[in-house]
């Protein structure tokens, strides 16, 4: 039976903490791993330029790349705040309805 997103989720959450307590050099591992995103860059840029061109050329990649994910975590968190403000608002008009109603469930009968 597959996971769900939530179970995938939690799985790669316990694998990352798992990684780091493990880590005895924080600051190696995490400048090996962002040396290595940044290659990923350089070398998806040609290689008959010349090689301060190309390193450019990366970081303004890598830039780019970093800015886009930041900009897709703003709006996730914001679409994430108005389904919360939104369901917030379901529950009140709900409650009141409630009120009006004496609890019975049907606000026409009020």
């Amino acid at each position: 039976m597959p996971l769900t997103a939530a179970e995938r989720k939690l799985r790669a959450r316990i694998a990352g903490l798992t990684g780091w307590a493990n880590t005895a050099n924080r600051s190696q591992r995490a400048a090996h791993a962002a040396r290595g995103n940044w290659e990923k860059f350089y070398n998806a840029t040609d290689p008959g330029l010349p090689e301060d061109l190309r390193a450019r050329m990366a970081d303004s990649a890598y830039r780019a790349h970093m800015q886009r994910m930041a900009f897709r975590s703003a709006k996730a968190r914001r679409e994430r705040r108005e389904q919360r403000e939104q369901l917030a608002q379901q529950r009140k008009a709900a409650r009141q309805a409630e009120q009006l109603d004496g609890g019975t469930g049907d606000a026409r009968t009020a």
